[in-house]
């Protein structure tokens, strides 16, 4: 999933002598196809582009969502500069750049004159993977540039070192990491942290605060389309049998799945505990048959699930729900549908 990473640090290494070439890289995004908008404004007009830095090269074959897009462009990239024998397939955990900011640096007419040889100062540290702070605060004091875009250049040239402080903020705070950054040392601090908490590299956490950040928007989408009353008795109902079942943050047997569409707690293979935006919202496991619309699971351990409107009915039958859901628990290993568990 993340074998990106080698390759974009060998192409970091390789931009690195075209400091004084710069020309060269835009004309080879021109020849390839993904340098669109390669004109510089001055004060008497429009120039071609002349200059370019490590990170805005990097960031126009970021513009491209789609990963198969993506690998296409930087397949082109390879066979001209050759920089490894077959371009990887794993490209998870890689922020895209907005395709309307891409650049690092300004037109020539607002651009100062030590601009240029700042991000360059800053890539050559990023490979090296030692930061110095001044050229880190005067990168970040230049035109257009936020924290957000200047740690996601750098972890494009370097995941291994750095990791991008954009999206993710919910899901560091999520991990009680303190995520807000302004300047050199809260960044170096924030790197600390997310290296002793998180102990894993940093694409595969850039990745997991990716999946992290659609689940809780999925949600909150779902959560803005459910009465209140319904919303908090779902979720009230869950902690229960989380406390009366002791189930733990990493259980492997259970599930919990959000979609636009709904919410559903799972043990197992069997659906124990659902919400959805129908007439019967709710949806429930048991040991036995509730009514006449009680339906069986397929298999040799006798269960029903049962749909519910009222509130009332469903606090009738929770003993024969929490009876099920222990024997789903004790004959449960691990759950077919871990895939889909949402941590939010």
């Amino acid at each position: 999933m993340y074998t990106w990473v080698p390759f974009y640090k060998a192409i970091a290494k390789w931009i690195l002598p075209y400091r004084k070439r710069q020309k060269e890289l835009c004309l080879l995004l021109k020849k390839i196809g993904v340098g669109s908008n390669m004109m510089d404004k001055t004060k008497d007009g429009e120039k071609p582009l002349e200059v370019m830095d490590p990170f805005t090269f990097f960031a126009f074959f970021q513009k491209y969502s789609s990963i198969e897009d993506r690998k296409k462009w930087l397949q082109k990239l390879n066979n001209e500069i050759k920089v490894v024998n077959e371009i990887p397939d794993g490209y998870a955990g890689i922020p895209s750049a907005m395709s309307i900011a891409l650049r690092y640096f300004a037109n020539e007419k607002d651009r100062k004159k030590e601009d240029m040889g700042l991000l360059w100062d800053l890539a050559e540290q990023a490979v090296s993977g030692s930061l110095q702070e001044s050229t880190f605060s005067k990168v970040l004091a230049m035109r257009g540039i936020r924290i957000a875009k200047l740690t996601q250049g750098l972890f494009w040239l370097n995941a291994d070192e750095f990791y991008p402080i954009d999206a993710h903020k919910e899901y560091l705070t999520f991990h009680g990491i303190n995520s807000k950054v302004e300047n050199f040392n809260d960044y170096l601090k924030v790197l600390k942290e997310v290296k002793g908490i998180l102990k894993k590299p940093f694409s595969q956490i850039s990745h997991e605060a990716w999946i992290h950040s659609n689940n809780t928007n999925d949600f909150m989408k779902f959560k803005n389309q459910i009465e209140s009353e319904i919303f908090d008795y779902y979720l009230n109902t869950l902690k229960e049998i989380v406390e009366r079942c002791n189930i733990s943050y990493d259980d492997e047997r259970v599930v919990f799945s959000c979609k636009e569409s709904g919410l559903n707690f799972l043990v197992g293979q069997r659906y124990c505990w659902g919400l959805n935006r129908s007439n019967n919202p709710f949806g429930i496991i048991s040991n036995e048959a509730i009514n006449t619309k009680s339906t069986p699971f397929a298999d040799r351990q006798k269960a029903y699930f049962t749909r519910f409107r009222d509130i009332d009915e469903i606090e009738k039958v929770k003993s024969k729900a929490y009876k099920q859901i222990e024997i789903e628990l004790k004959r449960t290993k691990t759950s077919g549908f871990k895939k889909n568990d949402n941590k939010y």
